[in-house]
């Protein structure tokens, strides 16, 4: 998402941890956040907070919660004054156990095994349907948690270095298997266990194999074959993204709204849908249970459903929307695949059952 913007302001009636205290409860507009097929529509009510305290990621992300979707949200549903307090998904979980007697966030940001640790440790609420009506446009497969929306889905496709693929003449990987072809032998790239895009593609791979997340015992098989294709294993996409430039890595994986970002920056990066699917993991945003402001919470998650907040959403952080009616321009669907294109893994259950698939991973596949 690019460097930190520490130091950015949103606009005037933006405020931070600092103005927590003194909150009360007034008047704003409630909007549906535009159904598609319809307009906007505007209903007065009046006992919606006019204060909502945000618990979102910080870094590049918090430009752009700030910039884009706060303003946004406060045009479609009034003058809510909203504050951001930044961290970790994880460290934000751990400031929900702590006032879990009497919260002071009212929503939160949540993303991998922090959401399951949310929900079954009871910190967040489950969604009132008639609050957020947005919800209805979010297929099954998107996710269905009854304690947390999903608002964007991050793909990882296939990658591959533009220059090599032309100086070879060859066409762009179409399959997942293409990472064992011969011809990429030492040059293929993939994350570490350690990285959630691992964890799926080996669910993913264990699909196409004939098992699932529960019985992975083929596609571990099939990794171990891999081994003499790997120039590494990468445990920051930092280093990966640098051997691609360098010329030594030729094909791997990666989110594709990562390769949007360095397509915009030139970076001479392909990215290709496989065949079997991209793989898809969520981000979330849940209420809190016992928010003080649980109508503006609502009416935040409401608004993050909504076309315009998902085109925001698509637009800020570049994840798949999970509202089908945000329009996508033909030169950036390679970036954002129709969810029915996409698996999305278990998430639930490799979340609980990840430190048996890091052992494994790490004495058979990447020792």
């Amino acid at each position: 998402m690019g460097e930190d913007l520490r130091n950015f302001r949103a606009c005037s009636n933006f405020t931070r941890r600092s103005a927590l205290g003194g909150m009360a409860g007034a008047g704003a507009y409630l909007a549906t956040g535009g159904l598609p097929g319809s307009r906007v529509s505007t209903a007065v009510a009046a006992d919606v907070e006019s204060e909502l305290v945000f618990a979102g990621p910080g870094g590049a992300s918090q430009e752009v919660i700030e910039k884009l979707l706060i303003p946004d949200f406060q045009k479609m549903y009034g003058d809510i004054k909203v504050t951001l307090i930044t961290g970790q998904p994880a460290d934000n979980v751990a400031k929900l156990r702590t006032q879990a007697a009497r919260p002071t966030i009212d929503a939160i940001w949540l993303a991998g095994g922090t959401t399951y640790q949310a929900i079954d440790a009871g910190l967040v609420a489950p969604l009132d349907k008639s609050l957020v009506p947005n919800l209805a446009q979010v297929p099954a497969n998107a996710g269905q948690e009854p304690a947390a929306a999903p608002i964007g889905i991050a793909v990882v496709q296939l990658m591959y270095s533009i220059p090599v693929f032309k100086q070879n003449n060859w066409m762009p990987p179409s399959s997942w298997l293409d990472l064992w072809d011969p011809r990429f032998k030492g040059h293929v790239g993939l994350p570490s266990i350690n990285i959630s895009s691992a964890a799926g593609f080996l669910a993913l791979l264990a699909k196409q194999l004939g098992g699932d997340e529960k019985n992975v015992d083929a596609a571990f098989a099939k990794l171990k074959e891999l081994r003499p294709q790997m120039l590494n294993f990468y445990s920051s996409l930092g280093n990966m993204e640098t051997a691609l430039q360098q010329g030594d890595l030729w094909v791997g994986n990666l989110t594709a709204h990562r390769g949007f970002q360095l397509k915009t920056a030139a970076t001479p990066i392909g990215m290709s849908q496989p065949k079997e699917g991209g793989i898809g993991y969520q981000t979330w945003v849940s209420v809190v249970k016992g928010a003080p402001h649980p109508k503006a919470a609502h009416a935040w998650v409401n608004y993050l459903l909504s076309q315009r907040g998902q085109e925001k959403v698509r637009e800020g952080f570049g994840y798949t929307p999970v509202v089908s009616s945000v329009k996508i321009p033909d030169a950036d669907r390679i970036y954002f695949p129709d969810l029915k294109s996409v698996f999305i893994p278990d998430w639930r259950y490799i979340a609980a059952n990840l430190p048996k698939y890091v052992e494994r991973w790490n004495r058979e596949v990447e020792r």
